[in-house]
């Protein structure tokens, strides 16, 4: 494990999920991450072109979060960077009463204080769709939780935040998505 993770835009870190599973994380600006859809047995990655690869999710998140997971900084001659634009779009969460989300637009620069309301009160019944595609856009900071989720999807093909499910109450778990089997 990585004894100190420092912010860097650009930086990928190789994440152990357990003994047989490592993935790639690629950072962001303002302490956004991108995941991707790729795995691996070992911490080994060469040859690896990140924008290429299927993105799984983009989320806020804290160094504290990455501790325990990261094991090393990819270097550049191994792994090509993903230079596609990042995704902006995510839900806001809406706690108290009617619990929920809106679905904002970040700012250039990734803010979420100052984001665009593109959408109030999402509801399961009409936008089932959006509250499945787009990620909270809150800080994530609990490495167990970051970790079972990357160990769901990789095992069962399931791309799930499960609080979201405290934000709408009986929501349906998403499919799970379908993997071309690789040789």
């Amino acid at each position: 494990m990585l004894n100190k993770i420092t912010w860097q835009e650009g930086k990928v870190l190789s994440l152990k999920l357990k003994d047989d599973l490592f993935t790639l994380v690629q950072m962001r600006k303002n302490f956004y991450l991108q995941f991707f859809d790729l795995r691996s047995a070992q911490d080994t990655w060469t040859d690896v072109d990140l924008e290429k690869a299927d993105t799984l999710f983009f989320i806020f998140t804290s160094t504290k979060a990455l501790k325990g997971l990261a094991v090393s900084t990819q270097s550049q001659e191994k792994i090509s960077l993903d230079k596609r634009s990042a995704e902006k779009k995510m839900l806001r969460a809406i706690i108290g009463g009617d619990y929920g989300a809106d679905l904002i637009e970040l700012t250039d620069s990734f803010e979420t204080l100052d984001a665009t309301t593109l959408k109030t009160n999402l509801i399961v019944a009409d936008d089932l769709d959006i509250i499945y595609k787009y990620e909270l856009s809150g800080m994530i900071g609990d490495p167990e939780k970051l970790k079972n989720r990357l160990i769901n999807y990789f095992d069962n093909g399931i791309n799930w935040d499960t609080s979201k499910e405290f934000l709408f109450k009986g929501i349906p778990t998403p499919p799970a998505k379908i993997k071309n089997e690789q040789p």
